[in-house]
């Protein structure tokens, strides 16, 4: 069985064009989360991220609006889809994520970290260098 997980964070003062680029970008992904990443915008190119904890092919990249990658995590034996969403209001980024077929008992501790892994630690590095 797979679960889906949908979170939706606001990014405050930030555009869509800051967010894609700190989740696309090796070097900011990687400055923001603490770990090494290997990211690409190219479509049908393999990316990695927290040195090589996870992993996956880019499937479709709008440039500053919508992501959608395999994404898959060491020891799992099939791949997941993740969607992102990045859309400018008034306050700031809205991204919404879509994480869909995770494998049902990983779900929780993929829920939780989205959080901790990505949307607080892209909040500190927007905070710090901004």
């Amino acid at each position: 069985m797979t679960k889906t997980i949908t979170q939706t964070v606001t990014f405050k003062g930030a555009s869509a064009k800051d967010i894609y680029n700190l989740y696309m970008n090796s070097k900011k992904h990687a400055e923001a989360t603490g770990a090494p990443a290997e990211m690409t915008k190219k479509v049908g190119e393999k990316w990695t991220a927290h040195k090589g904890q996870l992993r996956g092919i880019n499937l479709l990249v709008k440039a500053n609006k919508t992501v959608v990658q395999t994404w898959r995590a060491k020891g799992w034996k099939t791949d997941s889809v993740l969607t992102l969403s990045f859309n400018d209001t008034e306050e700031g980024c809205e991204l919404t994520m879509v994480h869909a077929l995770v494998p049902e008992d990983a779900a929780e501790d993929i829920k939780a970290g989205w959080t901790k892994m990505y949307w607080k630690p892209f909040k500190s590095y927007l905070k710090k260098n901004n």
